[in-house]
């Protein structure tokens, strides 16, 4: 009894430890990716800690419970434990991000920080590709409202040209090619990647609202993500070594995350039109929205619980042989 309420106390610590540690990193990256060359740094302005307690929030949603497994792979528990963590689980889906969205909409109707255009500034090189564009001033309005500034621009080809020319804030190639980020550089610096893994934790944020929206037998048929999640629990104790236990549980951790978010990716639209066209998942569509999703997910649940159970029949069996 005593480890399930530790449990309970747990899941408190990493709630909270998570919130106020994400929150303080995310804000950091929402001021990195604003970040103009030549402006100055404000950390912890309000519009960047609005997006970022809430967003933190929601990531905690899916996070939580894969760490409280892991509590439970050093701490190992019995029935009160197991209990206990079912209890976590349904609070934390059916409780924690429900509240969190609904207070989210609550402060978008009363409270919404000012958010200033942001612009490049003047006196920097900046390239892409082969022009080189130089802000001889810094963006302003015309009669017509539309942001301008006059620019050097450098053609850097074999046969260059420079040439003078005003452009216009919303057309910028600069800032197209600089997204999500404000400024090339900075992008130029940080996004150096061997490999780009489809993994996005907006997207299943943003579905899961959806589900939510549109009904809680919607929401029930999102949350079988949650009931994958959740039964990573069963093969905490699958192997004898701890480390071995670990790593699988966050590579089978990982792995649900990424089917989860490329299956919501559009390059796949024409491939999960061809899956759904079954008589099982069509009629299943009448009732959730995702049905493929949600067999997959179910799918991986079964196993999960199945071996868990399993694994502690076994157990249980060894030690009454002995």
């Amino acid at each position: 009894m005593k480890k399930a309420i530790n449990l309970l106390i747990i899941y408190l610590v990493f709630l909270l430890t998570g919130f106020l540690i994400g929150t303080f990193l995310y804000s950091c990256y929402l001021n990195l990716m604003d970040f103009v060359a030549g402006r100055d740094i404000k950390f912890f302005e309000d519009r960047d800690l609005y997006r970022a307690v809430f967003y933190i929030a929601y990531c905690l949603v899916f996070f939580i419970c894969p760490l409280i497994a892991y509590y439970r792979i050093r701490h190992p528990g019995g029935i009160p434990q197991s209990i206990a963590y079912i209890l976590i689980c349904l609070i934390t889906w059916l409780l924690l991000f429900p509240g969190l969205y609904e207070l989210n909409k609550l402060c978008d109707r009363h409270f919404s920080p000012e958010t200033a255009k942001i612009t490049l500034s003047k006196g920097y090189f900046r390239q892409l590709d082969n022009k080189i564009y130089y802000f001889t001033e810094d963006f302003s309005p015309d009669q017509e409202g539309q942001l301008k500034a006059n620019t050097v621009v450098i053609d850097a080809n074999e046969y260059g040209d420079v040439y003078f020319n005003q452009l216009v804030d919303d057309d910028l190639e600069l800032l197209k090619a600089a997204y999500p980020y404000k400024e090339i550089l900075i992008k130029e610096t940080f996004t150096e990647k061997i490999l780009e893994l489809p993994y996005n934790m907006k997207i299943l944020v943003e579905h899961q609202k959806q589900a939510w929206d549109d009904g809680f037998l919607t929401y029930l048929g999102f949350l079988s993500i949650a009931l994958v999640i959740c039964s990573l629990y069963g093969i905490t104790s699958f192997f004898e070594w701890k480390l071995i236990n670990v790593s699988m549980l966050f590579i089978s951790y990982f792995m649900i995350l990424v089917v989860n978010a490329v299956y919501y990716m559009p390059y796949l639209t024409e491939l999960k039109n061809r899956l759904v066209d079954n008589v099982v998942i069509s009629k299943l569509g009448n009732y959730i929205n995702d049905p493929l999703i949600c067999v997959i997910n179910l799918l991986f649940t079964v196993i999960f619980v199945v071996a868990g159970i399993i694994k502690f029949a076994l157990h249980k069996h060894a030690n009454k042989a002995k």
